[in-house]
């Protein structure tokens, strides 16, 4: 028999997988919400900063990154009832079809032994001769017509045992039919929803982009000659912070007014669950100054939460500049800084386990541009753009959070699935059994 069943996924269509990963960085920084751009009463209208539209973008995303770890969960549920369903299997459907099938099998079987008995009769009263006695030639045609009946008896049997079978089959199919007419009828709303709010944080962020001042900074142009270096520990213990060194050289010919650290640190193997435990706590100083040739050293803290569940963390950094005559941008080399992270000694139930990670004491070599340094919107990890103590050049730059200039380890890991344009349900029938 050819198994009619429905065999069920989640398409991946509709979301990218840098779209996902960005997703996975914090909505809002600590105690940070975006203008609505809405006036209170008596209050003049304030338009959202450049900052407040990419945390509403990165907000988005995470709503995105949501749907999709929901769709994910779904679809598994589906897939596991569905399993249930499928030959040997206990759910009760299934249960119903087997003893159905196998009632219409076994009226198949009786079905073909009335049809011999019969053609067995038909020969027996043939082969009589013309001399055979009449209460033989009588006997004969009673046994000829016993059989017919028989074989009507055990044909409308047969008839009636298949459509069981086939209606328990439908069962089936209109059961795994319903479930993904649920998940579909949740999750596809959902999306387009989520795609709607992440276009329109999108377009306003675009709008806002193009029409501030040519002076401010824009993440798509690198300075070559800016490049960051890390050193710091190889292993960070849950519960306990640790300090990272940055040193970032000026290779260039052109002396840097304003430059400012962006740093980033989440815990690779948690990214998409447990970023807010691993984090940039601070940087110092906010703003420095660097002539040509020269270098600045920023002290980088990174908080390990007790909670958290990631045995490896990274930290990430890059440079954004602003020179008085309007050159800005960020830096041309990023830092990236590979860490393992112990569980914090003596939690109850929670013993350290053997083989954990170890990350190389040796500096990072810095990253080169186009590793995921361009998207002027996109972050991944918890960041920080803090100002601190002030540079020789004086003022702060406005604090932006870290661009994706900031993340370039960020889109190596993960992958995109799950919702796109809906479920999709195929059906293969069932047919009767071939030798029924």
């Amino acid at each position: 028999m050819n198994t009619r069943r429905i065999l069920a996924t989640a398409v991946a269509a509709a979301v990218s997988a840098p779209l996902l990963l960005a997703a996975t960085a914090p909505a809002f920084a600590a105690g940070t919400q975006p203008s609505t751009g809405v006036a209170a009463e008596g209050q003049k209208e304030t338009k959202p900063s450049i900052e407040e539209l990419k945390l509403a973008v990165e907000k988005a995303r995470g709503r995105i990154h949501e749907v999709h770890e929901e769709a994910v969960v779904a679809t598994r549920e589906i897939m596991a009832v569905i399993s249930t369903m499928e030959p040997g299997g206990t759910h009760s459907l299934r249960v119903a079809y087997d003893e159905a099938k196998r009632k219409a099998v076994a009226a198949a079987t009786a079905k073909r032994a009335a049809d011999d008995k019969l053609t067995t009769a038909q020969n027996a009263l043939k082969a009589l001769p013309e001399t055979a006695p009449q209460a033989e030639k009588d006997a004969a045609r009673r046994d000829v017509a016993e059989a017919t009946t028989a074989a009507e008896s055990a044909a409308a049997a047969k008839t009636a045992a298949d459509a069981l079978a086939a209606t328990a089959d439908d069962a089936i199919i209109d059961e795994q039919a319903r479930l993904f007419h649920e998940y579909a009828v949740k999750f596809v709303p959902l999306r387009e929803q989520a795609e709607k709010a992440l276009a329109d944080a999108e377009k306003a962020l675009k709008d806002a982009l193009a029409a501030r001042p040519p002076w401010q900074c824009d993440d798509t142009v690198a300075n070559p000659g800016l490049v960051t270096t890390a050193t710091g520990p190889a292993t960070l213990t849950a519960g306990r912070d640790g300090v990272f060194t940055l040193r970032v050289t000026n290779k260039g010919t052109t002396a840097v007014d304003k430059l400012r650290l962006e740093a980033g640190s989440f815990g690779v193997d948690q990214a998409a669950k447990d970023h807010r435990h691993v984090r940039v706590a601070s940087v110092s100083p906010g703003v420095a100054s660097l002539a040509a040739g020269g270098s600045v050293q920023f002290s980088v803290r990174v908080k390990v939460d007790e909670r958290t569940r990631a045995r490896r963390g990274v930290l990430t950094a890059n440079v954004r500049y602003e020179n008085k005559d309007g050159v800005c941008g960020v830096g041309g080399e990023s830092a990236v800084r590979e860490y393992a992270i112990a569980k914090a000694p003596g939690k109850p139930g929670e013993p350290t386990a053997p083989g954990e990670p170890t990350a190389s004491a040796k500096p990072t070599a810095p990253a080169k541009p186009g590793t995921g340094t361009n998207d002027d919107s996109g972050t991944t990890g918890s960041t920080t753009g803090t100002t601190g103590t002030t540079g020789s050049a004086g003022g702060n730059l406005a604090s932006t959070g870290a661009g994706s200039s900031t993340m370039p380890i960020a889109l190596a890991g993960g992958a995109a699935v799950v919702l796109g344009a809906g479920a999709m349900v195929v059906v293969r029938r069932r047919k009767a059994d071939a030798d029924a």
